[in-house]
């Protein structure tokens, strides 16, 4: 997968990736985490050359000139935490700032829910609100949910005129947490260099 663009792709299991696009993501993040050591160096005045710690590389990557940073405050991250989460949260959140995009995070105690609104109607609600790319991390007790809404969502997507969201999983109950799985495989590719 050299230009191995990840936008668009909702994330339910870590098999929604294929494993060239995981690959991609462990090299663009390996690239990116490089050029910040560098970076950090430089600002600090020692001494350092590119890839002086360079594991060869895991894909072809075309765009590696390409900024990881988003940088389009019309789209909208919306951290839905139905959970307690520290970690994963903030970690997003902050993700999500570094990136440039509007950040939402949706107290699920204060909402609508409370009036039995369903997550669906929530995430339709939601989605028209931002003008560009919408990306809903969920984290809930509800195994499947974003399987569930990105199946959902589409037709309405299309009839209102927006782009269709993506759905990260951050956790679904006793199922999955695939953010924890790909920072645990790439922490061990990275080990392994």
């Amino acid at each position: 997968m050299a230009d191995g663009s990840l936008a668009g792709h909702s994330i339910h299991e870590v098999k929604d990736l294929s494993l060239p696009q995981q690959l991609y993501l462990y090299e663009r993040t390996r690239r990116f985490k490089e050029r910040k050591r560098i970076n950090s160096s430089s600002e600090r005045g020692v001494d350092t050359e590119y890839g002086s710690q360079e594991a060869p590389p895991l894909c072809e990557v075309t765009d590696g000139d390409v900024e990881e940073r988003v940088d389009n405050p019309d789209s909208t991250v919306y951290l839905i935490f139905m959970e307690g989460s520290t970690r994963t949260r903030e970690s997003l959140r902050n993700a999500a700032v570094y990136h440039g995009v509007k950040v939402n995070e949706f107290q699920a105690e204060s909402s609508s829910f409370k009036k039995n609104e369903t997550i669906t109607d929530t995430m339709k609600m939601l989605s028209v609100y931002s003008t560009q790319r919408s990306v809903f991390v969920i984290r809930s007790a509800l195994e499947g949910v974003c399987s569930w809404l990105r199946t959902a969502m589409s037709a309405h997507a299309r009839r209102m005129g927006v782009p269709t969201p993506s759905f990260v999983n951050a956790g679904d109950g006793l199922f999955t947490h695939p953010i924890g799985e790909f920072v645990d495989i790439f922490s061990l590719l990275e080990h392994n260099q």
